[in-house]
């Protein structure tokens, strides 16, 4: 005979079945409380910050036409489908639309292009990639002769890597790459950063005890296009609002 589990909960004896049952509709709760909580500071801060329909390009007629633009709803028999499709009034519909273009407008106010564009910087280090060659010499003249027989004499650079860097790079023939620019070197990626698709940086040491020369085949660059802005944004938006329902009071909702 299988022994009964009983669980204790806020002083309340429960069988197992119901405990999870009680934990499931605790955590549903929870779930509830934390997105209104995320509701109720928006909403706070678009009377804060006066982000109202009245101004000519945001009131309740146009943002409905560049929906149905958008989405190609021309007649009213289409729009009655597409309202019984999502369960609303077209009241309630309206509503939803200014609040989305609330929603929107707040995020732009709150982390603005210059904010994006600061947070693209670190973004893209982790993004874009680099391949390039390197070769180590033992010693400052070695590298300086592989360095004027690759710039005056233009020799194959992978040919001299292989047959003189003292690096584990030279059984690669001096090819890195791509790799991750994180994952550099800082001073092999500020020499890679000054040059363009082919050039060569002088000899230069990191440690003292040998000399490189490296060579940028490719910088594989990431662009700061729309997609990554609307990305960029969403993330440190979100940040910016658990920081106010912190400040707010709903600090009990995080987790």
């Amino acid at each position: 005979m299988t022994k009964s589990v009983k669980i204790e909960i806020s002083n309340d004896i429960l069988g197992i079945e119901e405990a999870f049952q009680t934990l499931e509709n605790m955590q549903a709760q929870q779930i509830v409380a934390k997105e209104l909580g995320k509701r109720i500071v928006i909403q706070y801060y678009i009377n804060e910050f006066e982000i109202y329909p009245d101004i000519e390009d945001f009131n309740v007629q146009t943002i409905f036409k560049q929906f149905c633009d958008k989405y190609k709803i021309i007649t009213d028999e289409q729009l009655e489908r597409y309202l019984n499709f999502i369960n609303q009034s077209k009241e309630h519909f309206l509503q939803s639309l200014v609040y989305d273009e609330q929603l929107k407008r707040l995020k732009n106010v709150v982390v603005t292009d210059e904010i994006v564009s600061e947070q693209f910087i670190k973004y893209k280090h982790g993004q874009e990639t680099v391949l390039f060659g390197i070769m180590r010499a033992k010693n400052l003249n070695l590298a300086k002769e592989l360095y004027y027989r690759l710039r005056d004499d233009k020799l194959d650079f992978h040919y001299l890597a292989k047959e003189y860097s003292i690096g584990n790079e030279s059984q690669q023939w001096g090819i890195m790459g791509p790799v991750h620019v994180s994952k550099i070197n800082p001073e092999i990626r500020q020499h890679l950063e000054n040059l363009e698709d082919g050039e060569l940086s002088e000899p230069f040491t990191i440690d003292g005890s040998s000399y490189l020369i490296v060579r940028l085949i490719r910088w594989y660059k990431v662009q700061l296009n729309d997609a990554i802005k609307v990305k960029l944004r969403e993330g440190l938006f979100d940040e910016w609002l658990y920081r106010q329902m912190n400040l707010l009071g709903f600090n009990l909702l995080e987790g």
